[in-house]
């Protein structure tokens, strides 16, 4: 089954070749030595870091995957990365009093408060990631929680929301932030508050994550189809394509990719005008994220799968 399978893979593959052009990029898959990924983020194409359950890191140096030893014993569950360049990147989670930060040499537990004295909670779990610069970073996470680092330290916000969870976060400038979470909630940081902006929907289902290629032009994406668009004015609905959404990610305004899971989940990829599904060699598995260097090398990492957008490579 295993080797029918992959001559299954291969075959479609040729297909597409054949459909596409060899000078084309193309979806493929690429061997990683760890199944499951949640997040992941490069500084170039030949400098790109993984992570998924435990303490599992994945690094990828232009011509394969590896996977580096972190050894913190802290981490239960890795979800988010980030960073501003090669030598500052942040690794969130549930990891017991910290996340982690790689200083371009080596990986090393940098300590959170906890914002939750005095509950049963006693860890900040973070899902993800954004800032302006190396002392400007923004960490989302569990129930109203929302920490900041300004370059020596990290601490903790409450928000008005106590019962939100934020997943996904991003910002135009240092005072142009958005954070999305459970209930379809928005929020905006103005470089002196985080305010709740309307959404302009009810519903029980979590927005994942949030990109935009301007202040006029941010898509936010979730569950059971949620896709809403921000055109510097209002949020509205789009009902274009349907699924599970889990990440958005793109190059400019004509090019923004989705990914997510579900049974009918596929890559979609949107060019200014409209959404379509893209072909890919494989029955879409559950991606969590996206993350690429230009328009033709981007990568979605997600269960049992990593794919690769480039030109055909055999």
């Amino acid at each position: 089954m295993k080797w029918a399978n992959i001559l299954t893979s291969i075959v479609l593959l040729f297909i597409l070749v054949n459909m596409t052009g060899c000078d084309d990029p193309i979806w493929q898959i690429v061997e990683s030595p760890t199944p499951t990924l949640h997040a992941a983020w490069g500084s170039s194409a030949d400098n790109i870091w993984a992570v998924g359950p435990r303490d599992k890191m994945l690094h990828w140096n232009g011509y394969s995957w590896s996977e580096i030893d972190v050894s913190t014993g802290a981490a239960n569950e890795v979800f988010a990365i980030w960073g501003t360049s090669a030598d500052d990147i942040w690794v969130g989670g549930d990891i017991t009093g910290a996340v982690l930060h790689w200083d371009g040499s080596s990986w090393s537990a940098i300590s959170t408060p906890n914002p939750y004295e005095g509950t049963d909670y006693d860890q900040f779990v973070v899902f993800d990631f954004w800032g302006s610069s190396a002392n400007d970073v923004w960490a989302v996470g569990e129930l109203g929680k929302i920490m900041h680092w300004n370059g020596t330290l990290w601490d903790a916000l409450t928000l008005e929301l106590y019962n939100e969870d934020f997943y996904g976060i991003w910002g135009v400038a240092p005072n142009k932030i958005w954070a999305v979470g459970s209930n379809a909630t928005i929020m905006q940081y103005n470089g002196n508050e985080w305010l709740e902006v309307d959404s302009g929907i009810e519903s029980p289902h979590s927005l994942m994550d949030v990109w935009g290629s301007s202040s006029t032009d941010i898509w936010a994406v979730g569950e059971d189809g949620l896709m809403l668009h921000w055109d510097g004015k209002v949020w509205s609905q789009v009902a274009e394509i349907t699924g599970s959404f889990e990440s958005v990610w793109g190059t400019s305004s004509t090019d923004i990719w989705v990914v997510g899971r579900g049974a009918n989940m596929k890559i979609f990829h949107w060019d200014g005008t409209s959404w379509s599904a893209e072909r890919i060699p494989v029955e879409p598995p559950p991606l969590y994220d996206l993350w690429g260097s230009s328009s033709d090398d981007i990568w979605a990492v997600g269960e049992r799968s990593v794919l690769h957008y480039r030109i055909w490579q055999p």
